[in-house]
């Protein structure tokens, strides 16, 4: 017995087994169209998949990359008043900071009757609007220093208008860390500004 595309039965066809065979194809249909309805929805699937999918992740939607902390650089100076770093400069020890302040340099000699009778000139920072620091107001300064160590040179026996690389009574905006002074390998009550960074003088 033959049945043709429609399912219909041809001629000496039974009239029992036609609908036997109709709902066959009828069953055919149906899971040829779940097939069809399956290979469509993965195709769906895969158009929204990462590879194929032209929409920002939630990392680049928020505008933030996998190198981005969102906040500042570790290390950056802090900026700060003149003021702020003298009136407790304890607090800052081991940070860097960012500070403008007047540079000065204080002789310190040997007493009378040395073999070396040189003096040695040492560096500090006062308040920007200051213009005159003697020995007795070294208290109202921070001590400079490079690579941990005082900064210093030997007056001579001329005075001369800078120390190095520094111009005395100029101002600078210098980026250093807060440090303990260490005399004889122990550490002192007293502080220094290591710098790592200065501007350009700006003479008076």
């Amino acid at each position: 017995m033959d049945v043709d595309a429609c399912g219909m039965r041809s001629r000496g066809d039974s009239p029992v087994a036609a609908p036997r065979r109709r709902g066959g194809r009828v069953r055919a249909a149906l899971a040829g169209a779940l097939i069809l309805v399956t290979a469509v929805a993965g195709c769906g699937a895969d158009s929204r998949s990462p590879g194929g999918s032209s929409s920002a992740s939630p990392t680049e939607a928020n505008g933030m990359g996998d190198n981005d902390n969102g906040g500042d650089g570790d290390g950056a100076a802090h900026e700060v008043t003149f003021d702020e770093l003298l009136e407790d400069p304890a607090t800052f020890i081991g940070q860097p900071v960012r500070v403008t302040g007047s540079v000065f340099f204080i002789a310190e000699c040997p007493p009378p009757g040395s073999a070396n009778t040189d003096c040695v000139l040492f560096g500090y920072l006062a308040d920007p609007e200051r213009r005159t620091l003697i020995a007795a107001d070294v208290g109202q300064a921070i001590a400079l220093a490079e690579g941990g160590r005082r900064l210093s040179c030997v007056e001579g026996s001329l005075p001369t208008p800078t120390c190095g690389d520094w111009e005395r009574e100029s101002t600078y905006t210098i980026d250093g860390v807060v440090q303990q002074q260490v005399l004889g390998g122990r550490e002192t009550s007293l502080v220094q500004l290591d710098v790592s960074e200065k501007s350009a003088p700006q003479p008076w």
